[in-house]
């Protein structure tokens, strides 16, 4: 019998929070000061006076704080006891200035005079950033690049912002939670559909919403730790239909490329649709991805992997047009109507076919005690097909929501896959499809001082797949090969909770909530008594505190959970049942107006459960032999993390640092063994831990009187893990470094320059080999040039570095040759040379706990494409 966990001996670390945590009241609170607020006017006609900028002095004469007046002219600022003086300026009037000591009392009405002296021959620049409150205003001219051509071009320009690979849009570091065009809500989490289809001369501004509370009935009461983006689109794109229809044509091969975006962005109707496809490498898998909302209140599930795979190659540190052979098409139909003030009515669906070429030569060098190395060859193709479409209805009025939302999806995927492993042959062909429909309902009222709040989620999945196929070696005969698996499940979420309000400042929630799980692991033409099945039912009680004043949030509780859990794999059976408490806390401290502190730790234990459960081995692939859990486990998470973020938007300065600790407590570890023919993988009881410690920060910079901006960043990871190989298992750290600078200027106007440096090193430290660290560098620098107001010529060039054998790295040099011509505001022809030196392969090492790998992928050839794009 397995020994319950006690969660509390788990704790012992989240007591120094606790004991921080009246220390950090009272040296933050002493900094805090008097709170002012001041009504600025017209000195003429009394009206009040938005967009002011209000900044608090210091005796030295430094800027110790700012804010700027709101529609109703009110700002309000803390005060230090070494602040001296305000001032209050805007472009149009008089600049005043006002001593501390003068103030009247804790308000105080400012008259600003109307500017008599004559401007001549003066060029007036808005500032590229304002403030309103929590909400910063980009405006969107005063950072568009010359090459930039939709929305995510510049946006990747904005300081503090981040746009990641798969379009993922982060704000000081973490993922935004909303992105609003308008105000509005028309996409949900796919908003890759706006960011690279929306052109850069249909936006006037971007605006970041920090601390976004997306329900109005939640606003001031709980705090968000991430921001939202909301697009104001320019006087031009506003209330009709605007767009870009592209088409265009290459060699070599025969290339083409098309495209067409429509959008009308009115008061109560969005309207956005998108077709796109390419054979030039353009990776259109990104504008179908749903990015995850974490802040959302609806269940966030998972679905369930799956399970069977081809040789499945890696992909090289590259950008992935200058290996991709693909002959892509998406597509999507977004509408939005709205109802009521506070209500509307969302349709989305979407789509995503492919057929990809992807061919590769690959070297594994097996570590432990019994070396083996493995030589493939790969030749594989990729279809897939994907659906998405989902239905929503929300209120969101300030005392009462509701959200009704029905989804569905589905993966088909067909590859087939010629291989050559050492000397055997292999012919694959492998199908999956995966089916989904979930059904969603939460309602939030506020009746007096009371919130009530209910949640209910329904998904059923299914996933068929099927591997087949045959293999030889020599002059044996063919040996056929097949596999064949189906997954279904039902789950299902409820939950009710409720929030009293102890105070002005404090409030404490409770809820009850209740989850089933089901599943059932199928093998098609196998007897019933290979099939087998889970069962997971969870009755959930939570208490959850809240304290805010001022700067300061404070969140803290001990969920509990008990959970009934059963499991059939063919005759063996397994139940258990476990009461869990799950404890959490979270601060934030503002520290003065621009920087501010989050604190965090939590401890959760949960179902370990195994991606498919059989009761005999399952080929995973053409040489992956699989044996699934026969048993229940358990898995403990104990995480903390402490994050620092600064912001100066007059200075154009941003910054932050997190620091991140992260165990993972499993009760089985996986044993490896591999073979010429075969790699097997069987699990073996024996509690270990996987600790991870993390460090990522950024500095993101503008200077205007030199004309550069910079943007750094780097990371590191430490984890030390079990690794087991041949029934011996060896303790394995790991360190992983990725700093990262990128600059652009353009002083040298009108020539615009970028540069950008990109490294990764890794350290593998396993006790039978020494292994050196591998490192991979990218860098790049791009050049745009205008030529009168009609042409524009650019050029990127870029270095690669990479480790193609031991302690050996080759160079690779890229570049590409873009020109422009606008021949009129709605017409712009375009001819692009891509791999002007004709590099043929890249080859790339990889390392892991059981092996050192390389392989080796071509690449496109030098190309030419000619577009032509018209606007609507």
């Amino acid at each position: 019998m397995r020994k319950p966990v006690r969660p509390a001996r788990q704790l012992w670390w989240l007591l120094p929070l606790l004991f921080l945590l009246p220390l950090g009241s009272v040296a933050w609170g002493q900094t805090e000061g008097r709170r002012v607020t001041a009504r600025i006017v017209s000195a003429e006609t009394g009206k009040p006076i938005g967009d002011v900028l209000c900044s608090v002095w210091d005796g030295e004469g430094r800027r110790t704080a700012f804010t700027q007046s709101d529609a109703r002219g009110e700002a309000r600022f803390s005060l230090s006891p070494r602040d001296v003086r305000l001032t209050f300026a805007l472009l149009g009037y008089t600049k005043q200035e006002l001593r501390i000591t003068e103030l009247p009392g804790d308000t105080c009405t400012i008259r600003l005079q109307p500017s008599t002296t004559p401007i001549r021959e003066v060029r007036i620049k808005a500032r590229p950033i304002n403030v309103r409150g929590d909400t910063l205003l980009y405006r969107v001219k005063a950072f568009a690049g010359k090459q930039d051509r939709y929305l995510e071009d510049v946006i990747k320009r904005l300081p503090g912002i981040e746009v990641k690979e798969n379009g993922r849009i982060e704000y000081q570091g973490k993922a935004i939670n909303k992105f609003y065009i308008e105000g509005q809500d028309p996409l949900g989490s796919n908003y890759t559909q706006a960011s690279r289809n929306i052109p850069v001369e249909a936006v006037d501004q971007v605006e970041v919403i920090e601390h976004n509370q997306h329900k109005r009935i939640l606003q001031g009461l709980v705090v968000s730790d991430q921001a939202a983006l909301n697009i104001r689109l320019s006087k031009g794109s506003r209330f009709r239909p605007f767009g870009e229809l592209m088409a265009g044509a290459g060699v070599c091969p025969p290339l083409w490329e098309g495209k067409s975006f429509l959008m009308q962005a009115g008061r109560t109707n969005q309207l956005i649709t998108t077709l796109k496809g390419n054979t030039t490498g353009v990776d259109l898998s990104g504008d179908f991805v749903q990015q995850m909302d974490a802040s959302s209140s609806l269940p966030q599930v998972a679905l369930p992997s799956t399970v069977l795979e081809t040789s499945a190659p890696k992909s090289p540190p590259l950008d992935i047009h200058r290996y991709l052979d693909d002959r892509g098409v998406n597509w999507g139909f977004n509408d939005l109507q709205k109802l009521t003030p506070y209500s509307d009515l969302r349709l989305n669906v979407s789509g995503y076919h492919d057929r990809r070429r992807l061919h590769s030569g690959s070297e594994h060098h097996y570590l432990g005690t019994t070396p083996l190395d493995l030589y493939e060859t790969s030749q594989l193709t990729q279809r897939p097909n994907y659906y998405n479409a989902s239905l929503r209805y929300e209120l969101n009025a300030p005392k009462r929501y509701l959200l009704g939302e029905l989804t569905f999806g589905g993966r088909r995927s067909d590859e087939q896959e010629g291989l050559s492993s050492n000397s055997r042959r292999y012919a694959l062909q492998l199908r999956q499809e995966p089916l989904w429909l979930q059904a969603s309902l939460q309602t939030t009222l506020s009746l007096g001082g009371t919130l009530l709040d209910f949640v209910s989620s329904t998904r059923g999945y299914t996933a068929g797949e099927t591997l087949r196929g045959e293999w030889t070696e020599g002059t044996k005969p063919r040996q056929p090969l097949y596999e064949g698996r189906r997954l279904t499940q039902l789950h299902s979420t409820h939950r009710a909770s409720t929030t009293f309000h102890l105070g002005r400042s404090t409030s404490l929630s409770t809820g009850l909530s209740a989850t089933a799980d089901l599943r059932s692991y199928d093998a098609p033409q196998v007897s019933l008594s290979s099939t087998s099945t889970y069962r997971d039912l969870a009755l959930g009680l939570d208490a959850t505190f809240t304290y805010r004043t001022g700067g300061l949030y404070l969140s803290a509780g001990a969920p509990m959970t008990l959970e009934r859990e059963a499991l059939h794999v063919g005759a063996v059976h397994d139940e258990a049942t476990r009461l869990t408490v799950s404890p959490f806390i979270s601060l934030r401290k503002g520290i003065g107006q621009r920087g501010e502190l989050w604190l965090r730790g939590s401890y959760a234990q949960r179902p370990d459960l195994d991606s498919y459960y059989s009761p005999s081995p399952i080929r995973r692939g053409y040489r992956l032999y699989y044996q699934s859990l026969e048993r229940l486990y358990t898995q403990e998470r104990l995480s903390g993390s402490l994050r620092l973020s600064y912001r100066d938007p007059l200075e154009l300065f941003f910054a932050y640092l997190q620091l991140s600790y992260l165990q993972t407590t499993r009760g089985y570890y996986r044993d490896y063994t591999f073979s010429a023919d075969r790699a097997e993988s069987i699990p073996i009881d024996s509690t270990h831990h996987r600790r991870t410690f993390s460090v990522a920060g950024a500095v993101d910079g503008t200077r205007s009187s030199l004309g550069l901006s910079l943007h750094a960043e780097l990371k590191y990871s430490h984890t030390s893990y079990l690794s087991a190989q041949a029934r011996r298992t060896y303790p394995i750290q790991s360190d992983l470094v990725q700093p990262s600078l990128t600059m652009t200027c353009n002083r040298f106007a009108p020539l615009e320059l970028a540069y950008t440096f990109e490294l990764s090193s890794m350290w593998l430290h396993h006790p039978l080999r020494r292994l050196d660290p591998v490192l991979s560098l990218r860098e790049s620098v791009e050049a745009a040039l205008p030529l009168g107001g009609a042409w524009l010529l650019s050029m990127q060039v870029v270095h690669s570095m990479n480790e193609t054998s031991p302690r050996y790295y080759k160079h690779s040099f890229f570049g590409d040759l873009d020109a422009r011509w606008t021949v009129s505001k709605r017409l712009k022809l375009s001819a692009r040379i891509a791999n002007l030196w004709g590099q043929t392969a890249y080859r790339v090492t990889h390392l892991s706990a059981t092996e050192v790998s390389s392989f080796t992928v071509p690449l496109r050839p030098r190309e030419l494409v000619v577009t032509a794009s018209f606007r609507i």
